[in-house]
């Protein structure tokens, strides 16, 4: 099921080699790789937030805190914080078990204005955006450090890097890394501007690039 791959890295692997061996029937493009499918809130886990397990759909993020002053009390996580420390065990084993026949990717990391969403619920860190835009700067700051630091680590257990976790999408190592940001395709241009700008940029500069995936129309902040 879906929820036992979270929790069983064997099937996890499995599940992975099987799909590259089907995959692998004809010639194309694709480069196969090992993913180390995580959460979308690991970054989040790490900031509290509980991660709810189901049979066969994806795992829920629930939120940490009810308002945005409740910002102000939460403190910057250890990469090996929530779920995060199973991501790294995660991301080695599958380099061990590859014995370097494949790379292994990033896990599915969420971009500062994302995990921000999911610790302070979603329509409430829209208005806290207008209503607490200090205490919204500092959540986003501690974010993307905790990002920066984990993408790092993640990346030195590698024998090789591909920044890219996009199924059958090679990328190679060095010349960035991907971050999902569905917000992308919400907020305003002025907003993405001041509040996802920066703190994208700062990833980027970390990695020398960064590409980001966003899942809606997201031709008002290009």
């Amino acid at each position: 099921t879906t929820r036992e791959k979270y929790f069983d890295n064997e099937k996890m692997l499995q599940e992975q080699l099987f799909y590259i061996r089907e995959r692998n029937i004809g010639w194309d493009y694709y480069v196969p790789a090992l993913i180390p499918h995580t959460v979308q809130g690991l970054t989040a886990s790490g900031f509290g937030c509980e991660i709810v397990y189901f049979e066969d759909e994806a795992p829920w993020t629930k939120r940490v805190i009810e308002s945005p002053e409740e910002i102000r009390r939460l403190k910057k996580p250890s990469i090996y914080d929530g779920k995060m420390r199973d991501a790294l065990e995660l991301t080695k084993y599958l380099v061990e078990q590859s014995n370097g026949r494949y790379p292994v990717t990033t896990s599915e990391i969420n971009g500062p204005l994302v995990v921000a969403e999911m610790i302070c619920g979603y329509e409430d860190f829209l208005v806290a955006i207008y209503t607490h835009p200090k205490e919204v700067h500092m959540l986003l700051d501690m974010i993307a450090d905790v990002i920066i630091e984990f993408e790092q680590a993640q990346r030195d257990l590698c024998e090789e890097f591909v920044p890219n976790l996009l199924a059958g999408s090679w990328s190679p190592d060095g010349v960035g890394i991907t971050v999902a940001d569905d917000l992308l395709a919400i907020v305003s241009p002025n907003l993405y501007e001041e509040f996802g700008v920066p703190y994208i940029n700062r990833i980027s500069d970390a990695f020398g690039g960064i590409m980001v995936h966003s899942c809606g129309d997201i031709g008002m902040n290009l």
